[in-house]
């Protein structure tokens, strides 16, 4: 009787342990960079900057995924040019100001600007 117990209680903690959230880390001293027409699609994934970054004109960020949250933090700047939310499930959390110079494009889900500034910059 106690292995059935123990086994129905490490059972209920493998299933309801929140799993770790895969992120795109751009470190402190490196750049990313992306050209014209490129797409970088998040699925699941969060987005931290503590680097420097540069995206053209026309280089889009793409959030997808059903996970319960997908985070963009960091402490460097980040300036999106085009940013699109398609998350089926879930929230894009803002744990930081986020700039965008082109436009957002919402397909499918919701940002929680969690007490941040979401920044339209004029060119």
């Amino acid at each position: 009787m106690k292995n059935i117990i123990l086994i129905t209680v490490i059972m209920f903690c493998i299933v309801h342990t929140p799993f770790a959230q895969a992120v795109l880390r751009v470190s402190t001293g490196t750049h990313l960079s992306m050209s014209s027409n490129t797409r970088i699609v998040l699925s699941n994934i969060g987005f931290e900057n503590n680097g420097t970054t540069g995206f053209a004109t026309s280089s889009r960020f793409i959030f997808t995924g059903n996970s319960p949250v997908a985070n963009i933090t960091g402490i460097g700047n980040i300036l999106f040019s085009e940013l699109e939310i398609n998350k089926s499930a879930g929230i894009l959390q803002l744990n930081r100001f986020v700039n965008v110079f082109t436009g957002v494009q919402f397909t499918s889900g919701n940002i929680d600007l969690n007490g941040n500034q979401f920044i339209f910059v004029a060119d």
